[in-house]
């Protein structure tokens, strides 16, 4: 009886994780989210170079429409497992980032 319980207790959790795998949607929702966070929170002055903290600047008027320029020279491959999805976040030839996604929710360390 006991290993019933448990089989049942198992099979209601991957049901669970199936049925709140995050569609592609979200990770490109997510992605953008960052991007445009990030676009907000960066110090122009930081940067020390006068023309990237004119870009920067004229971007962070921006923001959203800024990100989304930033998104189209990025690419997201999405991997569905099933109970949960991976993506890997590149922008040009630059190191991939790694998003996972898993109960509705995409985790995506960027900053």
């Amino acid at each position: 009886m006991r290993g019933l319980i448990l089989f049942l207790l198992l099979l209601i959790v991957v049901g669970g994780l199936f049925a709140t795998n995050p569609p592609a949607a979200a990770f490109e929702t997510e992605v953008e989210t960052q991007l445009t966070n990030a676009i907000s929170k960066a110090d122009p002055g930081a940067l020390g170079d006068d023309l990237s903290a004119v870009i920067l600047t004229t971007c962070q008027l921006g923001g959203s429409a800024c990100a989304r320029v930033l998104r189209s020279f990025m690419t997201i491959e999405i991997e569905d497992n099933v109970l949960f999805s991976r993506g890997t976040v590149r922008l040009g030839d630059g190191d991939p980032t790694t998003c996972y996604g898993i109960l509705t929710r995409v985790i995506c360390p960027l900053s």
